[in-house]
């Protein structure tokens, strides 16, 4: 190849037709040698790629993106044929990239250092000849932004007309092989018991879903056709984790990538691969979910039921109850997109773009990215059953800040979408804003107060989607979403009705629900807002004008308050576990265990920062009382246990309102803001008054002009009791 010519590739030989639904397709040549040069022929396809696939498409993170690698292919010997769609950009003669003319001129694609360790991976497997691949980073000219918005519109149809998708998760590093291995051996000893029946009678059922089944049973641990599978796991997981290879695999790139959610979910058969070691996802999603299953009642602390052997092998690694929190929070977002693939073909669950958004930005421990902030919401367009009816296509224009595509989302999601004023609830403070090359700066753009971020790490809203039972009932009623026509698409405008304005908000901190360990301090800090809560209870009580002083309601309402009035349980024996009103058992009683427990966490935490004895284990002082205190609230079966485990109150700080309304309100809250219920709301929000400048607004605006703050809980209202004395209908409009 001496005389071979090399120059940079020009997408000018091989342009797509973007009016069409047409493709660029690559064929990867195999080589005798890991090392040889990589070898492609890059041509178009319009004739029928969706209707009669015969590509693989490829699911990759791209690294830093700097393209310090190359794949070579040959300028073409002939014009380009239109007429069948295909442009040939010089197939290899010999099919080892070695072309039999040797003045041809070669050329160039750069690509990043991920592909190519990836495109040579896969070019080990082509024993039988060139395989053919769809792949963004080449087969996109991303410089274009108009072909990138039309190309990104049929990823869909993309990945979900592929033979098969490959998942590349880099090259063998940090004992990869022996973590692939481990998932493909538990995924095959549940396959063979299931197979022999050995777990009973399961009729045609999956066995993703038998293992689904298995781990929603309270006590699962306890059946006698799957202890042995518990010890069998934990034995195999153990020393992945005693020796960090497990976190080290679940902390690849390819898992935090927002684009994978769509490009697993899409997959009609999608394969793991990671160095040499393929794994099919079907595999992983059994022995993943397996092992999920094995660390929930662990991550509360080691339930006394658990198989010994399994305490007796994990217990040791317990070196931080956080560990264990992390492993499972990451492989159950693992496990969620591989049911969202098998939910894809079998078209089952609520697939509209909120609940997707809102199902990847909520997760406090396993972070999402992209490499343009609006991938957050493109990267799963095509993964949404409502996309069509948002009518929402991507745009990668300069001229298209990412504001005001989040902004004409959350627009769309409230006029058109299914969860309509839902979306308020996901928009949080504190905002982060947007960043963005502007004139060459780095400069960072509002969001309107009403429109969501997207950012990783958003709190559950209040109807957290745990099941369907309160999702009938509405702070609204049967009302519908009125909204109020404005010049600027940046405000919103909604007709509802004011309830009050709140007079006193209580103390709140930071610290997130958490389990095991990490809720320890969790506890702690809800002691100052439940003290609250008791506070503004005794003062409502007292308020000339206070709702329905001397009704029962009222008397309940300080052990309510704390978590929102909202219990996960059971409407019927061994039915699904859903949202449902909190048990009669519940009152006073177990509200002011629940305040004693969280003043001892308290206590002890104060104890630990001034026990300075490194060497000498930190033991608490505690009374006979207190101890029993802390046993109570550690039985898992009892009433204490689940009150504390429900608790909402450190994030949401409590709040009094003039009138004497009490309820949970969003950070940031402050005196002076309103309670208000939107027309079609499910949910009474916070909004505060602002003055601003009159000319941005039309004139009968300006009297109206708020800032969203958030949902709020308000206790006696969440089910339409206000709207029977509901005063008139207003305008509202949010800035």
């Amino acid at each position: 190849m001496e005389n071979t010519i090399r120059e940079a590739f020009s997408y000018d030989l091989i342009p797509l037709r973007i009016q069409l639904p047409e493709i660029r397709l690559l064929e990867l040549f195999p080589a005798p040698d890991f090392t040889d040069d990589l070898w492609c022929r890059l041509y178009t396809d319009s004739g029928g790629p969706f209707e009669t696939p015969s590509y693989c498409a490829l699911s990759y993170a791209w690294g830093n993106g700097t393209k310090s690698h190359e794949i070579f292919t040959t300028k073409p010997a002939e014009a380009t044929d239109r007429e069948h769609g295909a442009s040939l950009a010089g197939p290899p003669i010999n099919g080892s990239g070695l072309d039999d003319n040797p003045e041809r001129e070669s050329l160039s694609i750069p690509i990043t250092a991920s592909l190519d360790s990836c495109l040579r991976q896969l070019r080990s497997f082509c024993e039988l000849g060139p395989l053919t691949i769809w792949i963004d980073q080449i087969c996109i000219n991303q410089s274009n932004d108009q072909e990138k918005s039309a190309q990104v519109e049929l990823m869909r149809k993309i990945y979900s007309s592929a033979q098969q998708v490959f998942i590349w998760l880099g090259p063998t590093a940090d004992g990869s092989d022996d973590v692939m291995d481990a998932h493909a051996h538990v995924a095959e000893i549940f396959r063979e018991h299931y197979e022999t029946g050995a777990l009973g009678d399961h009729g045609d059922a999956p066995q993703q879903y038998l293992v689904a089944h298995f781990i929603k049973c309270k006590g699962y641990w306890l059946q006698p056709s799957f202890q042995h599978f518990i010890d069998e796991v934990v034995r195999i997981y153990a020393p992945l984790i005693r020796d960090h290879k497990l976190q080290k695999w679940l902390s690849r790139e390819w898992f935090s990538r927002v684009w994978v959610k769509q490009e697993l979910s899409l997959s009609r058969d999608a394969v793991f691969v990671c160095g040499n070691k393929p794994l099919k996802a079907v595999q992983l999603y059994v022995s993943a979910l397996l092992f999920q299953g094995i660390l929930y009642p662990i991550t509360a602390g080691f339930p006394a039921d658990l198989p010994k052997m399994t305490t007796d092998i994990l217990r040791p690694l317990a070196t931080s109850m956080s560990l264990f929190d992390w492993l499972f929070d990451n492989l159950s977002a693992i496990t969620a997109v591989l049911w969202w693939q098998l939910s894809t073909r079998l078209g089952e669950g609520d697939r509209s773009l909120f609940e997707l958004l809102k199902r990847l930005y909520t997760n406090p421990t396993c972070e999402s990215i992209s490499s343009k902030y609006r991938d957050r919401i493109y990267g799963l367009i095509g993964l949404a059953s409502d996309a069509d009816d948002l009518d929402l296509r991507p745009d990668y224009s300069d001229q298209t800040r990412t504001t005001m595509i989040l902004t004409q989302t959350a627009r769309a999601l409230i006029e058109k979408g299914h969860a309509q004023l839902e979306v308020l609830s996901m928009a949080q403070f504190p905002k982060r804003g947007v960043r963005e090359m502007e004139d060459g700066l780095d400069e960072q753009f509002p969001l309107p107060s009403w429109v969501p971020d997207w950012y990783n790490g958003l709190r559950t809203p209040y109807r957290g989607g745990f099941g369907q039972a309160l999702r009938s009932s509405s702070a609204s009623l049967n009302t519908s979403v009125q909204v109020v026509p404005t010049v600027f698409q940046s405000t919103l405008g909604l007709r509802g009705f004011l309830v009050d304005t709140i007079e006193e908000v209580g103390s709140y901190t930071l610290a997130r629900e958490s389990s095991g360990a990490a809720a320890d301090d969790y506890y702690a800090e809800c002691y100052d807002p439940l003290c609250s809560v008791k506070q503004f209870w005794h003062q409502s009580v007292k308020k000339k004008h206070s709702i329905d002083s001397h009704a029962p309601r009222q008397n309940k309402a300080f052990w309510r308050i704390p978590i929102g009035d909202i219990w996960l349980g059971s409407e019927s024996k061994g039915g699904p576990i859903v949202e449902i009103r909190p048990p009669s058992e519940l009152g006073a009683h177990i509200f002011e265990q629940a305040l004693q427990f969280c003043k001892i966490r308290m206590s002890i935490r104060q104890q630990w920062t001034q026990h300075a004895i490194p060497d000498v284990e930190f033991k608490p002082i505690l009374s006979q009382a207190e101890q029993e205190i802390v046993q109570h609230a550690k039985d898992r079966e009892g009433l204490l246990f689940d009150y504390l485990g429900h608790l909402k109150v450190a994030r949401t700080p409590p709040y009094l309102t003039k009138k004497g309304y009490l309820g949970l309100a969003p950070l940031h809250t402050q005196p002076g803001d309103l309670i208000v219920i939107f027309s079609g709301g499910k949910v009474p929000y916070v909004i505060r008054p602002v003055t601003t400048d009159t000319d941005r607004y039309r004139p009968d605006e300006n009297d109206n002009i708020y800032t969203f703050v958030g949902e709020a809980y308000c206790d006696g209202i969440m089910d339409g009791e206000f709207m029977e004395r509901a005063g008139e209908i207003q305008d509202f409009f949010l800035v």
